[in-house]
């Protein structure tokens, strides 16, 4: 009977299991073809294996879901202040939809006066117009998540998307000629509404400048403003100071190029102590930021900004926003950052707004130091943001001789009184030092006048 042997235990890569070729009493040109085909049919196996890698990346990257053009409010910023993302007055699109029979019905009952009077403003033909905006509606559903708007159909999608895009452009269309009773809601409403809009058609901007979308609201005024001659030199104009103006502020708030990150520790109370004074810059832009500095002292020029009940969710928006779509640059998120670096409590908050910086209209200033602090907690700002003026801070901040300076004026010409008590005070230094000098060191008695001349003898 021949023997068996053991020649070698192979472990397959693929399947993680032990071969064990038994090795016959065979002839040695057998054992050598066995031996080549086992090295080919390895490499095939290699081949499919390494082949298949790479198949399945391509297949999941072709495969991977959009992101939504519209996306929610990340799940982490919702979480934390959950009230600032609520709509107050009006629903536009299918987020919050439910909402709009309950705390915003008020302003949802007006939505179809206002549509059938934009209608009649324009001259048109409703179902030419619905016609129309049904050919893009496929379109706009791409814009939202699938699950968000799986409760519509094309038809109630559509009919939804006509609604909002009526009110928005009748609404602009009343506020820009001061034709407020046709809007039939209260100066709160009217106000609330300008200011939710306002940000709204900001973010519109950024999307289509981005990603050039079929807008509804650019498709709706072409239908039935631009095609009306008596009135396309002057519509326009009438709605374009709107979205003209937001999409300057858009680009004033973008940085011109990111540099290395730097740090801001100090507070505005602290900085007005070494010779750094704050004054409003000449324009809005977020990221109008300068530092003028001179010999031992240093201005930060800021953007003024007025502060009330709305700020806190506009802001908060326009961060959702910009974490929701990955943005390489955070301009919104790096200012409040910025802001409550400089903010600590209310003494901050004064010290900006007796410089026309903040105007608040939100109550004490501690509230509007809490409000700071509340949102810059949790966010991460662009850390290239603000990198010449926060070098420059820096720099006067860790400056003794500036340092100094700073000090000595405030303690001594911080008041007319102060400056006169001081200047006194350095005379009667001086003359007290001078006294005790010449104590110490009289000066040299002069020599004494020489004697008379004798008499002249007499004759």
């Amino acid at each position: 009977m021949s023997e068996t042997h053991l020649s070698e235990i192979r472990v397959d890569p693929l399947i993680n299991k032990e071969e064990v070729l038994i090795q016959n009493n065979q002839p040695q040109e057998l054992k050598m073809d066995e031996t080549l085909g086992n090295n080919s049919s390895q490499n095939n196996e290699r081949s499919l294996w390494l082949g298949s890698i790479m198949r399945e990346v391509t297949e999941d990257k072709n495969n991977q879901p959009l992101s939504p053009k519209i996306p929610k409010v990340p799940h982490k910023l919702r979480n934390e202040n959950e009230e600032c993302y609520r709509p107050l007055v009006v629903s536009i699109g299918p987020y919050h939809y439910p909402e709009r029979d309950t705390t915003l019905r008020e302003v949802e009952t007006l939505k179809v006066p206002m549509a059938r009077q934009f209608i009649l403003n324009g001259g048109k033909d409703i179902e030419l117009i619905y016609s129309e905006l049904e050919k893009v509606i496929q379109t706009a559903r791409e814009f939202y998540n699938e699950i968000d708007i799986t409760g519509f159909d094309d038809e109630q999608f559509a009919q939804m998307m006509f609604l909002d895009g009526c009110f928005i452009l009748q609404f602009i269309s009343c506020v820009t000629d001061h034709n407020y009773e046709n809007l039939e809601m209260s100066d709160r409403l009217i106000v609330t509404v300008k200011k939710r809009l306002a940000s709204a058609s900001g973010y519109n901007w950024q999307l289509k400048s981005a990603q050039q979308p079929a807008h509804l609201l650019e498709l709706l005024h072409s239908l039935i403003i631009c095609s009306h001659k008596s009135k396309v030199k002057s519509s326009p104009r009438r709605y374009g100071r709107c979205l003209s103006y937001l999409v300057t502020c858009c680009q004033k708030i973008i940085p011109a190029k990111p540099e290395r990150g730097h740090y801001l520790y100090s507070s505005a109370k602290n900085l007005k102590k070494v010779g750094i004074h704050f004054m409003p810059s000449q324009t809005s832009g977020l990221m109008d930021v300068k530092f003028k500095p001179s010999f031992f002292y240093g201005t930060v020029k800021l953007p003024t900004l007025t502060i009330d009940v709305l700020t806190m969710p506009l802001l908060l928006n326009l961060v959702a926003y910009e974490k929701s779509t990955a943005l390489d640059q955070l301009p919104v998120t790096s200012y409040i950052c910025f802001m409550d670096s400089l903010i600590d409590d209310a003494d901050d908050v004064k010290e900006l707004r007796s410089k026309g910086i903040i105007v608040n209209f939100l109550g004490s200033d501690q509230q509007v130091a809490d409000l700071f602090n509340n949102m810059g907690s949790s966010l991460e700002p662009d850390n290239s943001a603000y990198n010449d003026v926060k070098r420059e801070i820096n720099r006067q901040y860790e400056s003794t001789l500036k340092r100094w300076v700073a000090e000595m004026q405030q303690t001594y010409f911080h008041s007319p009184w102060a400056f006169l008590a001081f200047a006194a005070a350095a005379v009667g230094l001086a003359l007290t030092a001078t006294q005790v000098y010449y104590t110490i060191h009289p000066p040299p008695h002069p020599p004494p006048p020489p004697p008379p001349p004798p008499p002249p003898p007499p004759n």
